[in-house]
């Protein structure tokens, strides 16, 4: 079950990192505005957070023999130790779990760069 676990992180932080370097390309892009590119990190981690929330939600009702954690855990022989019957839902609900669990920790990247924006404008109005 670890093995599942850790192969589930591999998919979504391989993920997670495509996504954070769109961000941070965006952002890099708008550093002529502090403020701005904050912003917009911000906005772009809120966007993640969503499609991995609607990630999870749909997590038990999908057929994860046509998911790339399914082709991994074949690949490294982990989906032949599951037991026939259920091996599709542990897979599901362990998918579940570590997208919310990434879910979180995004969150908290989303309500960092909204604070940093809001100190941000704070100093430029008090100047």
């Amino acid at each position: 079950m670890e093995r599942l676990t850790a192969l589930a992180d591999y998919v979504i932080r391989r993920a997670l990192g495509f996504a954070g370097l769109a961000a941070a390309t965006l952002m890099l892009a708008l550093s002529f505005d502090l403020a701005l590119a904050l912003r917009v990190g911000a906005w772009v981690a809120a966007a993640t957070l969503l499609g991995l929330l609607i990630q999870a939600h749909r997590a038990p009702r999908r057929n994860m023999r046509h998911s790339e954690l399914w082709a991994l855990a074949i690949g490294h022989g982990k989906a032949d130790d599951l037991p026939d019957r259920r091996r599709s839902e542990m897979m599901a609900a362990v998918m579940r779990e570590r997208l919310i669990w990434h879910a979180e920790r995004v969150a908290a990247v989303a309500l960092v760069l909204w604070a940093l924006d809001g100190l941000v404008l704070l100093a430029s109005t008090l100047r």
